[in-house]
């Protein structure tokens, strides 16, 4: 999706050919990539019909570029499918079906996406979860600079629900600002990150990846208090 001199970019496989095309020096004008993955979103979105959401922004960022009806993961798992989405290669060919084998151990010499453009001068920026969430799993290659952030030192806030052990709950309501979960200390390092790209005019790729809706699903009150629960009753039966 092409929108404002910025290139928002889901799952797509071609995205590799797109990038060199993008960043090629025979072009006039090159764009700025914020690349932005969510973990564990299905489409229940406005912009995807769904009547209980209330995704203002994203649904505004759908009417301004290009709305895929029809995709498939190459995996249902999380590191498969992002080293797939990343690499260009199914996960059969790059030996990636778990959590614990890195694509650089089977595929040294891969060329990932964020990489076409370092190759090309772009500085790239990794905030959050693009691929696997973890220090020993990310691909330092592909990135200038790599960002773990990690909200209020865990996943829960409550200290009751922080002895239960990491995702053992499965929800958690605080009146807190964003910026207590780790998703609201990714997005407030993107904003930073692009004001200070603005300013400077550097060619960028930015990789912002949120953690949530993926299990626990804990986030400040204020967005629970968006909806009422008995709108949800005929999910009960299904």
């Amino acid at each position: 999706m092409i929108t404002n001199k910025y290139i928002f970019t889901g799952i797509i496989l071609t995205a590799i050919p797109l990038a060199t095309q993008v960043c090629s020096q025979e072009s006039k004008e090159n764009y700025n990539v914020l690349f932005i993955a969510v973990d564990d979103l299905r489409p229940a979105l406005g912009c995807y019909g769904d009547n209980h959401a209330k995704s203002p922004n994203i649904d505004k960022l759908a009417k301004e570029g290009v709305l895929f009806s029809n995709h498939y993961v190459q995996a249902p798992s999380c590191a498969p499918s992002r080293t797939s989405m990343l690499t260009g290669l199914r996960p059969d060919e790059v030996k990636v079906t778990n959590h614990v084998t890195h694509f650089r151990d089977t595929r040294p010499d891969i060329i990932t996406l964020p990489e076409v453009f370092k190759n090309k001068g772009y500085t790239t920026i990794s905030l959050g979860k693009i691929f696997h969430y973890s220090k020993g799993y990310n691909d330092s290659q592909s990135w200038n600079k790599e960002h773990f952030l990690k909200g209020n030192k865990g996943v829960y806030l409550l200290p009751e629900n922080k002895q239960a052990g990491q995702k053992a709950l499965t929800s958690e309501c605080l009146d807190v600002p964003d910026t207590s979960y780790t998703d609201g200390l990714i997005a407030e390092k993107a904003i930073e990150y692009l004001k200070k790209f603005k300013e400077s005019g550097t060619p960028f790729f930015l990789g912002t990846g949120f953690l949530k809706p993926h299990l626990p699903f804990n986030a400040p009150k204020k967005y629970w208090d968006l909806y009422n629960r008995d709108d949800f009753a005929d999910f009960k039966n299904t």
